[in-house]
């Protein structure tokens, strides 16, 4: 009999990442934006609930060396979820043409906010734009730890402490324990297949 894992895609993350077939993600997406998302369908988002599982997950089905290769504690500098989320905003867009966030014009400032639907009425432009200033010493932060995801230290303790509670609470420890002879482990399995001829793809957690 085949193992699960006999008819999944033998492919890397980033292979199955790069496939242009919809996915999950994808189409729950479209489904709470509608048609006013489909311009942004296939960006990426980082949200802290997203952060925070992508933590977890690299955690339970990797190691802790995947875990500090793609995360690094940063000081939050008492800034809010939002106005962090503000500040990587700007520096993926805009960190190829500002060398600092005060380089920034202060309209884009402005715009970045309001897309990240932070004081959205107009009548809040001068505050807008004096509370991303602010974020400044953020920005400069995420310069110098260039191609990983900033975590604070509250998040990095939850994510510990939410690993180790799944291994070892007697609801969960078999789900995410070690193998045995008559229970085996898989995480991030690929599958690829189609439905009505519109490819689509999985990777099962």
């Amino acid at each position: 009999m085949k193992e699960l894992k006999d008819i999944a895609l033998n492919i890397t993350e980033e292979e199955y990442r790069a496939d242009p077939a919809l996915s999950y993600s994808t189409l729950s997406r479209f489904e709470r934006e509608g048609f006013d998302g489909l311009s942004k369908l296939f960006e990426k988002t980082e949200t802290p609930s997203l952060i925070f599982g992508s933590m977890v997950d690299t955690l339970i089905t990797g190691s802790v060396e995947e875990f500090n290769e793609r995360f690094v504690l940063v000081q939050d500098f008492g800034l809010s979820d939002t106005l962090r989320q503000i500040t990587k905003n700007l520096y993926d867009i805009y960190k190829g043409f500002y060398n600092s966030l005060e380089d920034i014009p202060d309209q884009i400032l402005s715009d970045v906010a309001i897309n990240c639907g932070y004081y959205t009425d107009a009548k809040y432009y001068n505050v807008r734009v004096k509370k991303v200033k602010e974020c400044s010493p953020y920005y400069d932060e995420l310069k110098r730890i260039d191609g990983k995801t900033p975590v604070t230290q509250l998040q990095y303790n939850d994510a510990f402490d939410c690993v180790r509670i799944l291994k070892t609470s007697p609801n969960t420890e078999l789900l995410f324990g070690e193998d045995t002879d008559t229970l085996k482990h898989y995480y991030q399995l690929k599958f690829k297949g189609e439905y009505n001829d519109i490819p689509l793809r999985c990777m099962a957690d």
